[in-house]
């Protein structure tokens, strides 16, 4: 039998918890990681993630949230996703997040199968998910209204929401925290539920461990990005939506491992996509074939934001996936 091997060295994955594979180095946390690409005032950097990792865990404990118990997300892509998305798996617990769109009934679907132990919720989902969790029992007292800016969402507070700051424990309370150490088979326990889109009969979970998570994020940086030019100077543009693997995988676990600066969309718009391109100097693009399609339009985007050369001349790696892509393009 024929043995075919990889052209690329022999690959060591480490068994551990995705927080020490992500932070078991930091030389320097000042610079940002992820950066909301209207507002570049708004980020958050390598030291913010920690701080808020540890009065994440802190705070959960407070509440009494189980570990192995799920945290769900119903939001857009917003600065602080990436940082709940870490601190649910890397203290023990799961994460999973909804399409903010859902309507109540496919919201109650995912919290009747996941059971959260914490919602937190967009106040732009806010309705919806209040109606979705009182048909599946989520406890109203466990629901946070989550945002990058303080809550002001006069429904959110009309309707007894917290802000979710206010479950995080105080700094000086955090500093003893600690993330449990995982080791040999303990990283195959779950970090992440993600539902499936549901195209033959309900969404169901995915069930994604640790040492999955690892493992594909070790092997894209080792296979992608062995030439170089995922460097810390590297400047990524995300509009993928965070409830889904694809992006958690590069705009949250192989960026932050990179330490790349990730600017954030809450959704697509060609206009302001190519608009961030220019205005950022964004190098890295990770796309769905119908992005690149109407990218390739040029016409389009000489009408809408100017010249496509101009558009495009930083950009050094494009990754596209999720569909098949047309070599036409």
């Amino acid at each position: 039998m024929a043995v075919i091997s990889s052209p690329y060295p022999a690959l060591n994955i480490p068994r551990c918890n995705l927080l020490d594979y992500l932070f078991a180095e930091i030389k320097d946390g000042s610079d940002p990681l992820w950066i909301d690409a209207e507002t570049p005032t708004e980020c958050v950097s390598v030291n913010d993630t920690l701080s808020l990792i540890r009065r994440f865990g802190a705070g959960c404990e407070k509440l009494g949230v189980a570990k192995d118990a799920s945290i769900m997300v119903i939001s857009p892509n917003q600065i602080c996703v990436p940082i709940i998305y870490l601190a649910t798996a890397g203290t023990g617990r799961i994460y999973t997040a909804a399409n903010p769109s859902y309507t109540v009934q496919e919201l109650a679907h995912q919290m009747k199968a996941m059971q959260p132990g914490l919602l937190l919720v967009h106040p732009g989902s806010l309705s919806n998910a209040l109606k979705a969790a009182q048909s599946a029992g989520t406890a109203r007292d466990r629901i946070f209204a989550f945002s990058p800016r303080p809550l002001t969402n006069a429904t959110a507070q009309t309707q007894g929401v917290s802000d979710w700051r206010s479950m995080l424990a105080p700094e000086k309370d955090s500093r003893q925290w600690r993330w449990p150490t995982l080791s040999g088979n303990d990283s195959d326990r779950t970090a992440v539920v993600n539902f499936s889109s549901g195209t033959t009969g309900l969404p169901k979970g995915v069930c994604i461990s640790h040492h999955n998570i690892v493992a594909n994020a070790s092997q894209i940086i080792h296979a992608h990005f062995a030439d170089g030019r995922a460097t810390r100077s590297a400047r990524w543009l995300v509009y993928l939506p965070w409830y889904h693997a694809y992006a958690q995988t590069f705009s949250i676990v192989v960026a932050c491992k990179l330490r790349s600066r990730v600017f954030v969309m809450p959704r697509f718009k060609l206009e302001d996509y190519v608009v961030y391109m220019q205005r950022h100097r964004i190098t890295t693009l990770q796309v769905v074939p119908p992005t690149l399609v109407s990218l390739s339009k040029r016409q389009s985007i000489r009408d809408n934001v100017g010249n496509p050369e101009e558009t495009l001349n930083t950009v050094e790696y494009v990754m596209s996936a999720a569909a098949p892509l047309k070599s036409a393009l």
